[in-house]
Formats: structure tokens, C-alpha cells, sequence
């Protein structure tokens, strides 16, 4: 299964630019809004997809497996800030 496009482009974005030896901020950051848009993608995360594309990009498989946590961590924050942020709210809670 692909990834959506708003999220394949994020990850292609983030795998462009990542430094796997010496990490920078705009590498956390990029990967953020990988997780971000997932989320907004709103499907279900085609998790061995993603751990092959970083594989593939020359990511170990410890750290492409860290990395795949890393999503389901965030979009489980996610989930937890729109149940919180619409409690006094008729917005409808979303979930991925």
C-alpha cells in the first residue's frame, strides 16, 4: 500500500535532506511534519513501506524501527490533543 501524497511527499522531503551521522534540528523538524501529515492524511500508515524507503535511504534497521515508533507515538499525541482540545468544543474528534 503508498502512502498518501501529502504524506510521501513529506517523507521524501524529510529522506532528501537527513543527515543519518550528524542529525540536525531541520531533521527533527521535517520528521514532525512527516507525522503531521499522516495524520492529516487521515488512512492508515503503511508502516513497512516507511521502514523500507528509510532502509533504503541508509537508515539501520534499529533506527528506521525508532523512527516508525517515533509516528506511532506522535499521531497517538495527536489523537489525545483532539479529544482534549474539543471537550468543550462541537468540533467532532477525528482518528486516524
Amino acid at each position: 500500500m503508498a502512502l498518501p501524497a501529502r504524506s510521501q511527499k513529506a517523507l521524501d522531503l524529510y529522506l532528501e535532506h537527513a543527515d543519518i551521522e550528524v542529525p540536525h534540528p531541520l531533521d527533527a523538524q521535517r520528521w514532525r511534519a512527516f507525522i503531521v501529515a499522516v495524520r492529516l492524511d487521515g488512512g492508515p500508515v503503511d508502516y513497512a513501506s516507511v521502514r523500507g524507503q528509510l532502509v533504503d535511504c541508509g537508515f539501520g534497521p534499529s533506527l528506521a524501527e525508532c523512527l516508525i515508533d517515533s509516528v506511532e507515538d506522535g499521531l497517538e499525541l495527536l489523537d489525545l490533543w483532539d479529544i482534549h482540545s474539543t471537550l468543550d468544543s462541537d468540533r467532532p474528534v477525528r482518528s486516524h
